[in-house]
């Protein structure tokens, strides 16, 4: 009889030995789920941040683009111009030489 309220006591030692442990170690995987939780909400922002800015980058690339396309349309134009205004030049030289040969 003794050496079974022993076992008992034991057993209920160990229980209460086991029953720590396990409490233990729940805290420590809730603290765990805690901090990936937190490590979760940190890197979706990181990412959303890289990704506002990647979406800014292409606008401006965009406007750029067509700042780009502009100017070449304006460079163009002022390029006609001075064609244009070479032509007249020399249309206007060559009145001049006839007016002066006559």
């Amino acid at each position: 009889v003794e050496q079974m309220k022993k076992q008992k006591n034991g057993d209920v030692g160990q229980t209460a030995e086991y029953q720590r442990k396990w409490q233990e170690e729940k805290c420590r995987a809730d603290d765990l789920g805690r901090k990936l939780k937190q490590c979760e909400e940190k890197y979706r922002e990181e990412i959303q941040a890289i990704a506002d800015s990647m979406e800014l980058l292409k606008l401006e690339s965009k406007i750029g683009a067509k700042k780009s396309v502009r100017m070449v349309a304006e460079l163009k134009k002022g390029l006609q111009e001075s064609e244009t205004s070479k032509e007249l030049l020399k249309v206007n030289m060559a009145q001049l030489r006839i007016s002066y040969e006559q």
